[in-house]
C-alpha cells in the first residue's frame, strides 16, 4: 500500500494545526503497519486502545467558545480562529443562498487573514478591531460581543470585509520593518521610530486607535498621532507603570470617536480630555524617572533605545542599534570600585543614571579617572555630562540622574494647544 501519494505539499501560510497533522501522518507512515489488512487493523487497534476521548455537549456557539477558551488556558491548543470562522460562515450561509464559488472565495479570504496575522496574534487583532466599533470588551467576552454585532448574512459579509481591510494594518503595526510599509505613502516612514518603540516595549494597547486612524486620517495626521501616543506610552507604560485598565478604556473611547469621524486630526486626540487624563504630567514623569531602574542585563536594548532618544534630543542623532551600554560603576564592581564608590554601590547597577552610551565597550572595570578621560572625548552628550563630576559616588549619581530626568521630560513631551 502506497501512502506517499497522500502526503500534503508544504504550502506557505499553512497553519500550525495542519503542520502538526502532516508531521503526525509522516510519523505513522514511517512505522511498519503491516502488509495485510488484518495486520494494519491490529496496528490501529493497538494505537486506539490507548486513546481517551472526552465529549462535551454545549447548548450553543457561545458556550462552545467558552469551552475552547477554557481549554486553551489550560494548555490544550485549540484554534480560536477556526471557531470564530465556523460561526461567521454559519451566519453567512444561514439562508442557504451562497454558492460554492462564493464560499471558496470567503474561505480564501479568511485563510489570508490568518496567514497575515498568525494564530498567536489573531485573538488580539479581533479584539482591537472590535474595540474601535463597540464598547471595550475583554477576551473572555469577545465572542459574545461579536455575535451581537454579526447576526445577519449582510453584517457577516461586512465583518469579513472589514477584517480583510484591517488585518494587514495590524500585522504591520506589529512589525515596523514589514515590506507592507514600502507600498504605502512615503510619509508613513515617519512613524517607524514610534512603531519600533511599541515593538521593543511590547506595547499593543494603542493599536486599536492606530488601526482605525490609518484609514480615517491622512498619512501626515497618522504619523503625528503615532508620535503623540508613543510619547504617552513612554511616560505611562515604560517609566511610570500606570494602570493598563484605565488606558484600555480611554483608547477604546478614542478609537470609537475616530471611527465615527468625531476626531479627524491627531490634535483632536491629543487635546481631548481622554488623552489628557492618561498623560502623566511633567512632575509625575520626572519623579518616576529620577530614581528609575531597569534590569540592564535583560533590558540593555531597551535602555539603549531610551538613552539614544535623549541623545538625539540633545543634538546628537543616535542609532541605538549601533551603540553599546557602558556602566560607569561596573555592574559587578571589584574591590577597588567597591571601596571607591562607597555607600550604595550594591544598589545602583540598574539605575539609569549609572549607564551611558558609547560606540565600544572597552572600559570594563577601569577606574573613574580613566573613564572620564574617555567620556570627554566621546561624541555622546550623556557621557560628557558624567565626565563633569569630580568623583562617581551615590550623591553625584543622584545629581546626574536628576539632570537626566529633566532631559527626559523634554525628550518625551506633548504640548497642548
Amino acid at each position: 500500500m502506497r501512502f506517499d501519494v497522500l502526503d500534503t505539499p508544504n504550502r506557505r501560510g499553512q497553519t500550525k494545526t495542519n503542520k502538526q497533522l502532516n508531521e503526525c501522518f509522516k510519523f505513522f507512515v514511517s512505522k511498519r503497519l503491516g502488509n495485510t489488512g488484518q495486520q494494519i487493523a491490529e496496528f490501529i487497534e493497538r494505537i486506539t486502545s490507548g486513546m481517551i476521548f472526552t465529549k462535551i455537549v454545549v447548548q450553543d456557539d457561545l458556550n462552545a467558545y467558552k469551552v475552547f477558551e477554557t481549554l486553551n488556558a489550560r494548555g490544550v491548543q485549540l484554534s480560536t480562529p477556526d471557531l470564530l470562522k465556523n460561526y461567521i460562515f454559519s451566519v453567512v450561509t444561514k439562508n442557504n443562498d451562497v454558492s460554492d464559488h462564493e464560499l471558496n472565495e470567503l474561505d480564501e479570504s479568511w485563510s489570508e487573514i490568518v496567514s497575515q496575522l498568525g494564530e498567536s496574534n489573531f485573538t488580539d487583532f479581533i479584539r482591537y478591531h472590535h474595540n474601535f466599533q463597540a464598547t471595550l470588551v475583554t477576551k473572555k467576552d469577545l465572542f459574545a460581543s461579536v455575535r451581537k454585532i454579526v447576526n445577519t448574512p449582510e453584517k457577516a459579509y461586512d465583518y469579513l470585509h472589514s477584517l480583510s481591510q484591517y488585518a494587514p494594518v495590524y500585522a504591520s503595526l506589529l512589525n515596523p520593518y514589514d515590506d507592507w510599509w514600502g507600498n504605502q505613502d512615503v510619509v508613513y516612514r515617519g512613524a517607524k521610530k514610534y512603531l519600533e518603540g511599541f515593538e521593543l516595549f511590547n506595547i499593543k494597547q494603542p493599536f486599536t486607535v492606530l488601526m482605525v486612524a490609518f484609514h480615517q486620517f491622512s498619512p501626515e495626521e497618522f504619523v503625528s498621532l503615532a508620535r503623540y501616543i508613543y510619547i504617552l506610552a513612554i511616560r505611562y507604560n515604560v517609566i511610570c507603570h500606570l494602570s493598563p485598565n484605565e488606558q484600555d478604556s480611554a483608547y477604546n473611547q478614542l478609537a470609537i470617536k475616530i471611527n465615527a469621524t468625531e476626531f479627524q486630526r491627531a490634535s483632536h486626540v491629543k487635546n481631548s480630555e481622554l488623552f489628557r487624563k492618561l498623560y502623566p504630567g511633567d512632575d509625575v514623569f520626572f519623579n518616576a524617572f529620577e530614581f528609575h531602574k531597569m534590569p540592564s542585563r535583560r533590558s540593555a536594548k531597551k535602555i539603549r533605545f531610551l538613552l539614544a532618544e535623549i541623545e538625539t534630543y540633545l543634538g546628537h542623532e543616535t542609532d541605538y542599534t549601533k551603540t553599546t551600554l557602558e556602566h560607569v560603576c561596573p555592574y559587578n564592581p571589584d574591590e577597588e570600585w567597591d571601596s571607591y564608590f562607597g555607600e550604595g554601590v550594591n544598589d545602583i547597577q540598574d539605575r539609569l543614571g549609572n549607564v551611558v552610551l558609547l560606540e565600544k565597550d572597552g572600559l570594563k572595570r577601569s577606574n573613574f579617572v580613566n573613564k572620564k578621560r574617555a567620556y570627554l572625548t566621546a561624541h555622546y552628550p550623556l557621557a560628557r555630562q558624567v565626565a563633569t563630576y569630580e568623583q562617581w559616588n551615590l550623591q553625584n549619581l543622584n545629581l546626574y540622574q536628576a539632570w537626566l530626568a529633566k532631559q527626559a521630560v523634554e525628550t518625551w513631551k506633548v504640548t497642548y494647544d
